[in-house]
């Protein structure tokens, strides 16, 4: 008898749990943090070895002992798989650096007197900031789900709150200058 049975396979604290860990785990991978996503599931797969289904785990440990030619197919499809996700979440990530820049350049134009040559010095700088670097791409590789499961989830939402503020910016501003325009 473990101290929580409650875990087991199947009962609703186990798909509680299961919820709460795959949360943490894209909070971890959106913020590049790769020990905290790693460190959650591992913590997960620990409270269910003890929370009683440790059967399951050795039934599990066992099925992958006797198939090594099926366990190296899913390793390979995973691998690959992630690394396709990676390519178009990379394009993806360069797509939004483009559009911060872009609407960083809009609003530098509208100063006077400054040129397209003061603008490549002025982005630069931040043109090197916005290069990925590897961690990211790994994240992305490794932990393939989650990240596409909050980018089909996340990215359509934002874009269309983004997409509403740029519309309504006219109306923003016009209530900025009568309220505070006369400061």
């Amino acid at each position: 008898m473990f101290a929580f049975e409650f875990l087991m396979f199947g009962t609703f604290w186990f798909w509680f749990l299961s919820v709460v860990c795959f949360v943490a785990i894209v909070g971890f991978i959106e913020f590049d943090n790769f020990f905290g996503a790693t460190a959650s599931f591992v913590v997960f797969g620990l409270l269910l070895y003890f929370g009683g289904n440790s059967q399951t785990f050795k039934e599990l440990f066992l099925y992958i002992k006797e198939n090594p030619m099926m366990d190296l197919t899913y390793i390979l499809a995973y691998i690959m798989t992630g690394v396709l996700w990676s390519i178009l979440k990379y394009w993806l990530f360069l797509l939004n650096i483009k559009d911060k820049i872009n609407d960083k350049k809009d609003s530098y134009f509208e100063r006077k007197g400054f040129t397209e040559k003061d603008w490549k010095e002025h982005t630069s700088e931040e043109k090197k900031y916005y290069k990925p670097n590897m961690d990211k791409i790994m994240n992305w590789m490794i932990w393939w789900i989650p990240s596409m499961v909050w980018t089909v989830i996340n990215d359509p939402v934002r874009k269309a709150f983004q997409w509403c503020y740029r519309r309504f910016g006219g109306v923003y501003n016009g209530i900025y200058q009568k309220v505070l325009g006369d400061l």
